[in-house]
């Protein structure tokens, strides 16, 4: 049961929105464009695309059949990737669908990063 008890499969990620807003600290420019122009995507199909490929006795980070899949496999441990792609002020989506594992679990984003602190948006299947 330990090694479910945790489970979140991300097929579209919410995982790269973790960096969609710019953190303070970060010095590159965000990227210009028009109102509603897409800034970033990712269909997973690229596994050299840029996100974290972790695995250890806490977990799995990887692509998995079309998806990026984040595993835990411990109690009260969080995983998250990023891209490493850097935004200003943006509008988000995203598709997570939970595969497997308790229905107490959460999902989410994470913007503006510094120092430990960030806005993070959750949702999970217990409500």
């Amino acid at each position: 049961m330990k090694n479910t008890r945790n489970l979140l499969v991300f097929l579209f990620s919410c995982a790269f929105l973790i960096t969609a807003c710019q953190p303070a600290t970060q010095t590159p420019a965000p990227p210009s464009a028009k109102s509603g122009e897409v800034l970033y995507q990712d269909d997973f199909s690229d596994n050299t695309s840029g996100w974290d490929r972790v695995v250890n006795d806490g977990g799995i980070m990887d692509y998995d059949s079309g998806g990026y899949r984040i595993l835990i496999q411990e109690p009260n441990l969080n995983y998250w990737s990023t891209p490493g792609k850097y935004f200003g002020n943006v509008r988000v989506e995203t598709d997570v669908t939970k595969l497997n594992g308790p229905d107490e679990n959460r999902a989410g984003v994470i913007c503006r990063y510094q120092n430990g602190n960030y806005y993070f948006f959750i949702i999970s299947n217990d409500g």
